[in-house]
């Protein structure tokens, strides 16, 4: 089975690779039509751990060690801030928590090598260091957490398109381990409902009034009322006894889902609970200002100007202290002597360090200079006043602040030189080290380390010339040509249009993994189209929505102009996503624009080079810059066209695109003079479709169902929702699904088992779906599976929870398959389901209900009050395509079941539906039929189930299993009562297996 998912540019390289075979050849050489022996010439034996493992000893093995030192110690103050911001879970390639994210290339990024176990070590020696220097460490985070990197988004691709989990849920616990003081929520947070309910329910759970969401509320599901999703601040004394007041508050963002409500700074300012707050009874030393928000206040996105006027309007003379995040940049900020603002890069590129000293406070009981280290000596004076709006209010009365500020990079021998002096055993601490072994784990579970192919060269963003052969863009315009393609409509010439902010980073010489994907393009748009649009129309849409100020043009550019920069040089871009070019003198002028500005890479230590206020020196580590080049919002791709590529103004194309932009290509096409609406525009390949597999965490899954089928097999082909294989087993052919041909497929003879195994070979996942007289036929199945390297082997269970023997004879059998497939070292999964609705229901005398009443059982087990887990059989196979994508179920049991009834209840409730009455026969014991094997089980079932109680949550959990509740919260099964009126009009039938 080809599991099928939304395809987006993120997944069309590992499109390629299906779509042009499953050999060794580079992913990426394939697309630009390179030969296979000359694909990977820099990549030697990609496949071999050797390549990606350098054995640095940090923990995560491919991290390359940064080799140029910090310029020198910190500045240690009354007050210091450790800050991130931007994560994007791009937890550094591994992603911002495996420090060697991709993030221009973090796995050969000797810059920004750490992972997030290592900045948990990092911030317990800092905090350490305060303590012993007697001063406060505050530590800070300013939002967007999601979208960016494997480790996040891996689990959430099944949210789009009814599968297993949510963007997060895997890396979010990881990102815990840092005990925050104060925290702000970020726009990527607000995207997705799904998203934004886990960070209500879960995350803003974990960290209590220490997150801030001072003008986010969303819409709880249960009362319709809107709530915070954090607090709307934070008095707190710091354990020196300075008293502050935080906020934490998100630019006027507006691309959040219905969930959420955003109040603008302007409105939020104004209100009761804000005013009151300014207005506190209780002593206020220094007002923390905390947000997704750009700290350079003469860029428009940036609200903190506005909250910066209402607090001095009633606090002339209290310190402000803001962090800032959103525009990916490092950057400082002066607003008055009092009041600065630091934002510290992006993606786990960059931690920032902030100290000051002056805070006066009557209640502080700390060192204002401590020993052995410098102290802050820069007051709040810029020197690029030209930056600072005119629209500031000031503070009253001189300041005695001063300040310091740094930039580190996000590499282990930073984070060594500054917390313990390079005593290298010293800095690795047990929580540190658990951390990093637990990404490690987590990635291998997910699978992000896949490896696709080897791309030959780097393909960069904006390092090389829009389009020119190093360009992202020409190759992905060269993928989207090759792979958004329909049989039907092959022969038709198509445009395909994307947006250039849909790729997130360069894509890097070297291994190309299943992370590499996420992180290239996070995104998991799908492809709309309008069919047989005229090309004298099609040919002006790419140039009319450059030109157009449409919201989709903006929604995921991380250009610098999406931010409110100017540019001077109009040869340079100033966006900053490059990866290792090679060292060369350029000659390009030096850009100049109003904020914070980031140079990259050229000759010493290629990198960072930041100006902001405070001057030119707030890089902790020295670099050199490389140049930068601008690219458009959109671009296209043609394919199908003649081999001159010319089309007259009649021909009709299909007008290609991505669905979140679906809105702004009809506006264009209509001010072209057209009349299209929205109703014209469908997809052009299925919403969900073969690359990602929703629920898999994996980049595809090829599962092979085993099995003559019955009702079962039919309900997991349902349930996994896509094409089916005619290659994996004859057993899986389409024919067999059909009633009229069950019988001959059931007879069919078995084949010897080395024809099985070449069958499964590529198989990941292989489900048994038998009948019950052959459990035993699993056995050789079992063989041929291990013999074929399958990854996960599921069992013929789908019963009732009992004991593992001499409860039922089927389930010895089941058992004895289990054992082997134990003894075969075979990775395994068992679920059971309960009893099925499709055998509970009595008969009714009317006869209503015959069609679907059980063939054998008459009577009720004990007194018919023992409770059993019960579940349609339709409903088995959504259990199965979650179950069998989740790492977390791999060798063990689990139950699910959707609700739990007694026997009495399903009388009830059929007399309730039905209005007629039952006559109730209750037996304490029976005795089987040795003849029938059939009434045999049933009686065994009902004494585990309804004499027992056996089939229940609490006895499967301490046999051992895992819930499918507990695991899946948000998928539910049909219930029963919904299935008995199906029942009564005839809508329903018996389990013909």
């Amino acid at each position: 089975l080809i599991a099928k998912s939304v395809i987006s540019l993120a997944s069309i390289f590992s499109h390629l690779k299906m779509r042009l075979g499953n050999g060794s050849l580079a992913l990426l050489a394939l697309t630009l039509g390179v030969p296979a022996s000359l694909a990977c010439g820099s990549c030697e034996h990609p496949e071999r751990d050797i390549v990606l493992t350098r054995n640095v000893r940090r923990a995560q093995p491919d991290a390359q060690a940064a080799v140029d030192t910090p310029r020198g110690p910190l500045s240690w103050g009354q007050l210091n801030f450790l800050h991130t911001t931007d994560a994007h879970k791009n937890w550094c390639r591994y992603s911002w928590m495996a420090g060697l994210d991709r993030l221009e290339g973090h796995i050969r990024e000797q810059n920004y090598g750490a992972d997030w176990g290592d900045f948990v070590s990092f911030v317990k020696h800092m905090r350490q260091k305060a303590h012993d220097l007697d001063v406060d460490l505050l530590v800070v985070d300013t939002g967007d957490l999601h979208d960016g990197g494997g480790l996040s988004d891996a689990t959430g691709v099944s949210s789009y398109a009814n599968g297993a989990g949510v963007n997060g849920q895997l890396s979010n616990p990881i990102f815990e381990n840092i005990d925050y003081d104060v925290l702000a929520i970020g726009n990527h947070e607000l995207y997705v409902s799904t998203i934004a309910y886990e960070t209500f329910n879960q995350f803003a759970k974990v960290y209590g009034d220490r997150y801030l969401t001072s003008n986010v509320q969303i819409r709880n599901p249960s009362t319709g009322v809107l709530e915070y999703i954090g607090k709307q601040y934070r008095y707190f004394t710091t354990p020196k006894g300075l008293r502050i007041m935080a906020f934490g508050v998100l630019f006027d963002f507006t691309g959040n889902s219905n969930a959420s409500v955003v109040t603008k700074a302007t409105t939020m300012v104004t209100q009761p609970w804000f005013l009151r707050a300014i207005n506190y009874t209780e002593p206020i030393d220094l007002f923390l200002v905390i947000g997704h928000n750009p700290v350079r206040q003469t860029q428009s996105s940036s609200t903190l100007n506005t909250v910066f006027n209402a607090i001095r309007a009633i606090r002339p003379d209290t310190p402000i202290q803001f962090f800032g995040g959103h525009t990916h940049i490092r950057d400082f900020a002066v607003y008055d002597d009092k009041s600065t603002a630091l934002e510290s890069g992006r993606y786990c590129e960059t931690v920032g360090w902030l100290s000051l000293t002056g805070v006066k406070s009557n209640n502080y009981n700390g060192t204002l200079y401590p020993k052995g280290v410098p102290h802050p000596s820069q007051k709040a004076v810029s020197g690029a006043t030209k930056n600072v709006s005119s629209s500031l209010a000031s503070s009253a009365g001189n300041s005695s602040i001063t300040y310091f500020r740094r930039y580190l990079d996000w590499n282990t021998l930073t984070f060594e030189y500054h917390a313990v002096g390079s005593q290298i055993k010293a800095f690795n601490t047990s929580k540190g080290v658990s951390v990093s072994q637990n990404i490690t784990a987590t990635r291998k579970n997910l699978n992000l380390t896949t490896l696709y192919g080897c791309a030959p060269q780097t393909w960069c963003i904006n390092c090389a010339p829009f389009m020119s052969n190093a360009s992202v863009f020409s190759l992905t315009t060269a993928a989207l040509a090759a792979t958004i393609i329909t049989e039907e409509r092959a022969s038709t010439p198509r445009i395909i249009i994307a947006n250039t902010g849909h790729i997130r980073f360069d894509l890097a010489q070297g291994p190309f993994d299943y992370d590499s994907s996420y992180i290239v393009s996070p995104f998991t748009d799908g492809f709309q189209y309008i069919p047989d649009v005229p090309w004298s129309l099609a040919r002006q849409v790419t140039d009319g929505l450059e030109s157009g100020n449409f919201p989709s043009k903006k929604k995921r550019s991380l250009t610098a102009s999406s931010f409110g920069f100017s540019q001077v040089n109009p040869a340079l871009s100033t966006v900053d996503s490059c990866i290792d070019p090679p060292v060369t003198n350029n000659h390009f002028s030096k850009r100049s624009f109003a904020g914070g500005r980031i140079f990259r890479r050229q000759t010493v230590a290629p990198g960072y080079t930041t100006s902001d206020d405070f001057g030119t020196d707030g890089d902790d580590t020295v670099h050199s810059e490389i140049p930068i080049y601008d690219y458009p919002d959109f671009f296209q791709a043609n394919g199908s066209f003649p081999d001159n590529g010319r089309l007259s103004d009649e021909a009709k194309v299909d007008l290609i695109f991505l669905d979140y932009v679906a809105g702004s290509v009809v506006s264009v096409l209509r001010s072209l003079g057209a009349n299209y609406t929205s109703d014209d525009v469908s997809y052009y390949l299925p919403s969900v479709y073969a690359i990602k597999y929703t629920t898999s965490f994996k980049p595809t899954m090829k599962v092979a169902l085993v099995g003559p089928t019955g009702e079962t097999g039919i309900s997991i082909v349902n349930g996994h929702n896509c094409p089916y294989s005619t290659e994996l087993a004859p057993e899986t052919r389409s024919s067999c699904f059909r009633k009229e041909r069950r019988r001959n497929c059931r007879n069919r003879p078995q084949q010897p088992e080395d024809e099985v195994t070449k069958q499964l070979t590529g198989c990941e996942v292989v489900i048994s779906a038998i009948v019950a007289e052959k459990l035993l036929d699993q056995i050789p199945l079992a063989n041929a599976a291990k013999k074929a390297g399958v990854k996960r082997f599921v069992l013929y269970f789908f019963g009732t929870v009992m004991p593992s023997r001499g409860m039922l004879g089927f389930r010895d059998q089941k058992e004895d398959v289990l054992n082997h497939v134990q003894t075969l070292y075979l990775p395994y999964t068992v679920i059971d389901v309960g009893w099925w609705y499709q055998i509970s229901p009595p008969r009714l005398p009317s006869g209503k209900v015959d069609a679907i009443a059980s063939r054998f059982e008459d009577w009720i087990a004990g007194d018919g009050t023992v409770l059993s887990g019960m579940t349609d059989l339709r409903d088995i196979g959504k259990y199965v395509a979650r179950i069998v994508a989740d790492h977390r179920t791999l060798n063990h049991k689990v139950f699910a079941y959707t609700e739990l009834r007694s026997q009495n209840e399903v009388y009830d409730l059929i007399e309730k539906l039905s209005g007629e009455k039952l006559q109730r026969k209750y037996l304490e014991e029976a005795r089987g039929d040795k003849a029938n094997i059939h009434k045999l089980s049933v009686l065994q079932y009902r004494k585990s189930s309804g004499l027992r109680g056996d089939n229940t949550p609490e006895y499967a959990r301490y046999l051992g299993y895992q819930i499918a509740k507990d695991l899946y919260p948000d998928l539910t099964g049909n219930s029963f009562e919904n299935f008995c009126k199906e029942a009564l009009k005839g809508k329903n039938k018996t389990a013909e297996n």
